[in-house]
């Protein structure tokens, strides 16, 4: 979308900005959104502003995602700056013939949060900021997962424990009635050891949330 503006009118207008590789993928079969444009290079992307000789601009609003037809060329900058930009788009701003693949892939932040600890992936910094790495565990590692995850849950609805050993102790107590009985599960001390860090990254963030509010 290009608009024409006086020259009284010029100004700088910013977009917020995004993450899923094969989401990525399938976003790139169709070049032309309603609310954004794919192009193959950042040396096709038209000038933001054109000016005229009487005076007025013309503003380019488009927002474009820069993604080379050749996914092999997709480096992780590349796929970095597409995530963000993405993330900022509406549902609506997807062509309608991707929109049921998409909607098939929407998930809340509650779950992606307990895949990516089970899975001891890092959390996507466009929904979570930058955490530091995931945590690893050595010992029972898919339970002190499921502990983990239960952890992060619990600092999202702000009952995170004010003291690490009680932390340790509540999570224990839902480990024994939410992880498979057959598996062995680690003692309360265990889990503060193993958690520690984790621990303290989550009290940062909330420190930080509350600043903000």
């Amino acid at each position: 979308m290009r608009t024409r503006l006086a020259p009284a009118c010029r100004r700088r207008t910013t977009c917020s900005i995004p993450y899923v590789k094969g989401i990525i993928a399938t976003v790139s079969f169709k070049s032309k959104h309603p609310g954004f444009t794919i192009v193959n290079s950042a040396t096709l992307l038209p000038p933001a502003i054109e000016k005229h000789p009487d005076g007025s601009v013309t503003v380019d609003l488009t927002k474009y995602v820069v993604l080379p037809s050749n996914e092999s060329s997709w480096s992780e900058h590349i796929l970095e700056d597409a995530y963000r930009i993405l993330a900022a788009m509406s549902f609506e701003d997807f062509h309608d013939l991707l929109k049921p693949g998409l909607r098939a892939l929407s998930t809340t932040r509650e779950a992606l949060t307990a895949y990516c600890d089970l899975k001891g992936y890092r959390l996507p910094q466009f929904w979570f900021g930058v955490i530091g790495k995931p945590v690893s565990f050595g010992g029972r590692p898919s339970v002190m997962r499921q502990i983990a995850a239960e952890m992060t849950r619990r600092a999202e609805r702000h009952v995170l424990a004010p003291k690490l050993r009680e932390e340790a102790t509540a999570l224990h107590d839902w480990a024994k009635t939410n992880v498979d009985e057959k598996k062995q599960l680690p003692h309360p001390r265990s889990i503060e050891n193993a958690l520690r860090e984790h621990y303290r990254t989550l009290q940062s963030a909330a420190r930080g949330d509350e600043h903000k509010t």
